[in-house]
This record gives structure tokens, sequence and C-alpha cells, in this order.
């Protein structure tokens, strides 16, 4: 899981760690905290795009501009 977090958010080894052990072990929810969200809002990003994490990453893109 935490090859997965560093690929996609681009982080250390440790940040990785730290951002999955934060989301209790969801991949989806980690990497959503891993690119800058809370966990409540990765929670309801990824609850409004009926867990998609594709869709929840380009919300997050948009709300950054």
């Amino acid at each position: 899981a935490g090859v997965i977090v560093r690929q996609i958010v681009g982080c250390q080894a440790e940040d990785a760690a730290r951002y999955i052990e934060k989301a209790d072990g969801d991949l989806k929810t980690a990497i959503l905290l891993g690119l800058g969200l809370s966990s409540s809002d990765a929670a309801q990003m990824l609850k409004r795009h009926d867990g998609n994490l594709r869709a929840a990453i380009e919300e997050s893109k948009r709300g950054k501009r």
C-alpha cells in the first residue's frame, strides 16, 4: 500500500506510512490525505463520488486552482 501511495502522491516512504496510519489503513483516504485533504474532506469526497478515487482526485485538483 505504501508504494501505491508514494507513486500517486509523490512522497517519501515515511510520509506514505503516516498517511496510511492516519487513514486507518484505507488506501483511497490515505492518497487523498497525501494530496492535502483533511480526513473529513477525504471521506466526504469519496462518498460524493461513490468511492471513485480518480473522480475524487480530479475534484481535489479543481479545488486547488
